[in-house]
């Protein structure tokens, strides 16, 4: 085989597979998550959305009416113009904006309510002095 046509034969793309995040919490059911690209966040994207995803919520691409909350960076003061825009056009569209503190603060207390309402309390202990066996 010569190298012509080696080089003119194209191997066949692969499609970049998702890998599918465990559940662990329905904390973000009914989420719909729009992650700012800016390099702002403390956390790799990645990394956000695969928390997002392990607590239920679905992280989108692009802004539309389906977005139920905006991850944004903390530095608001940095923001080019395009991201402001795109901050403003989604709280027109009632989305939330949010930076990763509250997404962090709200998975918190949402898994501290779950587990107040799963505890278990220990059994009570009975002072009842009539179930001592009585001599006869």
């Amino acid at each position: 085989m010569d190298n012509r046509t080696q080089s003119s034969q194209k191997s066949p793309r692969k499609k970049k597979e998702k890998i599918k995040v465990p559940v662990i919490s329905p904390m973000l059911k009914g989420w719909v998550v729009l992650i700012t690209g800016r390099g702002d966040l403390s956390q790799p994207q990645k990394t956000l959305t695969e928390l997002i995803e392990s607590h239920s919520g679905k992280v989108v691409g692009s802004l539309s009416s389906k977005v139920t909350h905006f991850l944004t960076g903390e530095d608001m003061d940095g923001q080019t113009q395009a991201e402001v825009n795109k901050i403003e056009a989604a709280r027109d569209l009632g989305v939330i904006v949010i930076d990763e503190e509250y997404l962090d603060w709200y998975i918190r207390t949402q898994q501290e309510k779950l587990n107040e309402k799963t505890a278990v309390e220990p059994p009570k202990v009975s002072t009842d002095n009539s179930l001592k066996k009585k001599k006869t």
